[in-house]
């Protein structure tokens, strides 16, 4: 009796380990990213991109993109953008042409 609660324990533990793991991974990864590319965003701010079903990954290399090519727009921007054309997005390309084009309407 004492051996299965064990292995029942012992499993319990390594399924919250592995949850615990597979969250971790899915905000560090945008987050390391993101600094790599140098354009820094907080982990609240990817909770919070996740949340709103956005693409923490994608917004971040359209933003790369944009600052490479020299345009002021801010993660913020970009997330926006993305939100108000979510069906027409399929790659950071298309959301960076978006992005693009919008600035030289402003």
């Amino acid at each position: 009796m004492n051996e299965i609660m064990l292995i029942v324990v012992l499993a319990m533990m390594v399924i919250l380990i592995s949850v615990i793991f597979a969250i971790f991974v899915a905000l560090i990864v945008p987050w390391l990213r993101a600094h790599l590319h140098g354009s820094p965003v907080s982990l609240p701010h990817i909770v919070a991109m996740r949340l709103r079903g956005t693409p923490p990954t994608l917004i971040i290399e359209a933003h790369a993109t944009l600052k490479r090519a020299g345009m002021s727009a801010t993660v913020v921007d970009v997330e926006k953008n993305y939100l108000d054309n979510k069906r027409r997005i399929l790659t950071s390309q298309d959301l960076v042409s978006l992005v693009k084009q919008k600035e030289n309407l402003d």
